[in-house]
């Protein structure tokens, strides 16, 4: 009895290493969507932007020369901004693509996706900087203020109050207005009827 039960657990014992390795032959490299994207430059400790935004799974190697950027859909295109530290250096942009991306062999059963890119920052020119500079400045001053509407008069607008005019006022003809500078002037003189005169005087 003693000796079936040691026979079951070398058994057991052999049969256990192969199920990770049955697991991970079923598991095919085209499910995975991640991949690693590592960029060579020839400038140390560069920041980046990933579509506009920071990348937080990033770290440097090379001493500052490569930076890596984990977690990046494979599937997806990209715009990688990579902003020197050098001021004399310009921003590059790198593109990413799914043609981009190479199943890499790790060890003997990791696979990874990775691409590899390589970046040398140009020196800005005499006045170029400045100009961009003040290029952006107007564009983030016109998004802020955008141009006014043309101004409409108040007449033509059905809602505004002073679309509505008085009658005595909208007709510079009425007899009323003739008459107010008459009766002002002309005081106690001035006739009952305007159609007669007075006589004596």
């Amino acid at each position: 009895m003693k000796r079936k039960l040691f026979s079951l657990t070398v058994l057991t014992i052999c049969l256990l290493p192969l199920w990770p390795a049955s697991a991970q032959e079923k598991s095919s490299p085209a499910d995975v969507t991640v991949g690693v994207l590592t960029i060579h430059m020839n400038s140390e400790y560069s920041a980046a932007d990933v579509d506009g935004e920071s990348w937080e799974e990033m770290y440097y190697t090379d001493d500052g020369m490569s930076i890596v950027l984990e977690g990046f859909d494979r599937l997806a295109k990209h715009t990688v901004k990579l902003t020197p530290l050098v001021d004399e250096l310009k921003p590059a942009i790198v593109e990413v693509t799914p043609k981009d991306w190479k199943l890499a062999k790790l060890d003997r059963v990791t696979r990874q996706w990775q691409s590899t890119k390589k970046v040398k920052f140009s020196k800005w020119k005499p006045g170029e900087r400045e100009a961009l500079e003040k290029a952006q400045q107007e564009k983030e001053k016109a998004g802020e203020n955008p141009p006014a509407d043309a101004a409409v008069p108040p007449e033509t607008v059905p809602d505004s109050p002073a679309a509505v005019v008085p009658d005595a006022l909208e007709n510079t003809d009425s007899p009323e207005k003739k008459l107010e500078p008459l009766e002002e002037k002309a005081g106690d003189d001035a006739p009952a009827n305007p159609g007669e005169t007075k006589e004596g005087k």
